[in-house]
């Protein structure tokens, strides 16, 4: 009785081994999936940019969630603060890394000089303090419109760098 139970085991081992030597092999990178999970998830923000004499910016968002290499925020405003000028920049999503922030979907840029920048994805340096994006584009300046395919925008200089311009001024 012994022996028969012995045989089965050793059988039923033989089958197993068959089975798993012609099967294919798992991948380990199968199992190595980054789930990027964010660290802390923060509702309606208000972040202040302090220089040594005053404050310089004004951050807001509905929801930040911080990763490990970069903190991504939705529906993103900001105020910039430039001596005479008011910088107002806004996006249904930005994410932000050191400093730089890439703005996605809806970016718009307002001054109080009645100048507005529209486009669907930018990216403001703050260091720099310039605007740049590499997608199609619409600046207002009262009634006048320019649409181009890439620009770079100075805050500080008010200099404008761009690339498939077209303009239409309205004379009166």
């Amino acid at each position: 009785m012994v022996i028969k139970i012995f045989y089965i085991i050793v059988t039923i081992f033989s089958i197993s081994m068959v089975f798993l030597a012609s099967s294919n092999p798992y991948m380990a990178e199968n199992f190595t999936t980054d789930f990027s999970i964010s660290n802390i998830q923060i509702n309606d923000v208000v972040d202040y940019e302090i220089d040594n004499e005053k404050i310089s910016a004004k951050y807001e968002a509905k929801e930040i969630n911080r990763y490990k290499a970069n903190d991504e925020l939705v529906y993103f405003r900001a105020n910039f603060i430039n001596s005479n000028l008011n910088n107002f920049l806004k996006a249904d999503k930005a994410i932000i890394k050191g400093e730089e922030i890439k703005l996605r979907q809806n970016v718009n840029y307002e001054n109080n000089q009645s100048l507005t920048f529209k486009s669907q994805e930018a990216i403001y340096h703050k260091k720099d303090k310039t605007l740049m994006s590499n997608t199609d584009f619409v600046i207002t300046k009262n009634e006048n419109n320019i649409t181009g395919t890439n620009i770079i925008y100075d805050l500080n200089n008010k200099i404008t760098k761009a690339k498939g311009v077209k303009i239409w001024i309205n004379q009166n």
